[in-house]
């Protein structure tokens, strides 16, 4: 579907841009809303980091957002996190000349979560078309979303790294034969300062993009 603007709802993710957002988070005011109308290009349910990424990227087409949020507070249970994400191939990896090849991710994410149907041999490593194209999708687009919420400041990540001994976090089943990258996938929130933001941080940077 094209709208009036001649954006397809595909076609947000990838588009740039300027846009407002009109943010409607019915409880923070503690008034109880009986009814009201708004129209909008896009609305977005949940102000979470999955959300507000959804509304960041379609404001930065140029299109009129609605976030609407159950909760009494912006950023749902993202801001009750660490916040501390997964991202194969992210940003640091790459500066570090670590080499997290894609084949490779692949067939330990399928084997973590598919033993049942893995199969290395296979193209889609035993997959159906559909849960392959899935896990693909994460390894191609992961790393470029942070790359890109980071340059409009959304957030900041850093390596995650275990606080007494300054190590990069461990993967989960970091001993798997298929993970070649068992350490340094990990990015932990953190404020310009370098300060550790948690989720409550990124919640609050991401909602002054909107």
């Amino acid at each position: 579907m094209t709208d009036k603007n001649g954006i397809t709802r595909r076609g947000l993710v990838t588009a740039g841009g300027a846009g407002l957002a009109v943010t409607a988070v019915g409880s923070l005011s503690g008034e109880k809303v009986e009814s009201w109308d708004h129209e909008a290009d896009v609305v977005v349910c949940g102000s979470g980091a999955a959300g507000a990424t959804a509304a960041i990227y379609a404001c930065k087409a140029g299109v009129e957002v609605l976030v609407l949020e159950k909760g009494s507070a912006w950023g749902g249970t993202t801001a009750k996190s660490g916040s501390h994400i997964w991202i194969p191939n992210n940003f640091e990896l790459r500066r570090r000349g670590i080499d997290d090849e894609r084949r490779a991710v692949l067939e330990y994410m399928v084997h973590y979560s598919y033993p049942h149907l893995f199969n290395p041999e296979d193209e889609r490593l035993g997959l159906d078309e559909n849960t392959y194209e899935l896990i693909a999708a994460f390894y191609d687009n992961g790393h470029q979303m942070v790359d890109q919420m980071m340059d409009w400041g959304a957030f900041k990540f850093r390596r995650a790294t275990i606080w007494s001994t300054g190590e990069a976090t461990p993967d989960y089943y970091d001993h798997s034969p298929y993970n070649k990258v068992p350490r340094g996938r990990g990015l932990e929130p953190i404020y310009s300062d370098g300060r550790f933001a948690g989720g409550k941080g990124v919640a609050s940077m991401m909602r002054q993009l909107l």
